[in-house]
């Protein structure tokens, strides 16, 4: 639904690349076209550690409330996307 107001994106960092997306109480943080970090109330703060450039460390030193001691291997992290993905129904399990 366009115009709704549960829909919101703005910039994250400096640049272009950067974006922050809520949808709802889903937000997602994207740097270029790949999710870098996202929170829900069940989840909190799940973000990755940075396997790509210095661009990307910036967007994801501009998510709120992101340390870097906290980030968690790629490989963990797409698990748990993967996981919060199925729990809003928005990809189905695999069989």
């Amino acid at each position: 639904m366009y115009g709704n107001k549960n829909f919101s994106m703005s910039a994250l960092g400096r640049g272009n690349n950067g974006k922050w997306i809520e949808i709802g109480e889903l937000e997602l943080f994207v740097s270029y076209n790949t999710v870098i970090a996202f929170r829900t109330p069940k989840t909190g703060l799940v973000a990755r550690e940075n396997d790509w450039s210095t661009t990307t460390g910036g967007h994801m030193s501009a998510v709120p409330g992101n340390s870097k001691e906290d980030r968690i291997s790629g490989s963990e992290f797409e698990k748990r996307y993967n996981e919060m993905l199925e729990s809003y129904g928005l990809i189905k399990a695999d069989s």
